[in-house]
């Protein structure tokens, strides 16, 4: 996600500056604005304040949704907190929009070889492969980069250089073992696993959409009988 604004256009009531706060309500309720709604107590971290609203303002609360902006995420509700001094009986009422620039991308439908694939010869060597459906965005290509790691998670992928494609537009990898001479004994008879990544930008920051495909295991092992010696 690049970035979120709350608009606030005054529709009604006084055009009287007055300061507005915006933050995440704690319930759909009049109290609502403080950490602990039943006793109207607290503070909610993370306000943001305009001092000098009359007609209307904007706020920046991209730092507030970005921790949520995830897959199953919690939902978002919004507080908002008006000037209040006794005995001023003014109000202001306001039309209030959202608008939200993220990203999006491509989805990999297919992985070859399929889970559970194992081999002996070396002849072939080993190919990964992704098939990604279209990205949503128009225009966008699409970034691949292929993992394999020792388990199935990208926090033990330290099989240098063979571990790591690094952003490509191929929908293919053999940097992982290629064909010809087999490949360090090391990987006979290891368990490993490989996954892809896709995403609409050859080097992803933080506000940017990156998807990891399941996983699927792979294994070279050594059938070969040891001889009497």
């Amino acid at each position: 996600m690049y970035d979120a604004t709350i608009n606030l256009v005054r529709v009604g009531g006084t055009s009287a500056s007055s300061y507005i706060s915006v933050r995440w309500g704690s319930a759909y309720h009049w109290c609502g604005i403080y950490a602990d709604w039943q006793t109207c107590s607290g503070t909610i971290p993370n306000s943001i304040t305009d001092y000098a609203v009359t007609d209307g303002t904007s706020f920046n609360v991209t730092s507030i949704v970005d921790p949520f902006w995830t897959i199953g995420g919690e939902v978002v509700g919004w507080a908002f907190h008006g000037h209040e001094a006794p005995a001023l009986y003014t109000y202001k009422e306001f039309a209030t929009t959202m608008s939200i620039t993220y990203d999006r991308t491509s989805v990999v439908t297919s992985m070859s070889p399929a889970n559970g694939f194992t081999q002996h010869s070396s002849a072939t060597g080993l190919t990964l492969q992704a098939t990604a459906a279209a990205d949503p965005d128009a225009g966008d290509a699409t970034y691949y980069r292929y993992w394999l790691c020792q388990n199935a998670s990208l926090t033990n992928c330290n099989l240098a250089p063979y571990g790591d494609s690094g952003w490509t537009t191929s929908s293919s990898w053999s940097g992982v073992y290629p064909p010809g001479p087999g490949m360090t004994a090391w990987f006979y008879n290891k368990q490993l696993y490989w996954a892809v990544q896709t995403s609409g930008t050859p080097n992803p920051g933080t506000q940017d959409l990156v998807l990891t495909s399941g996983w699927n295991s792979w294994r070279l092992y050594n059938n070969s009988i040891a001889s009497n010696a």
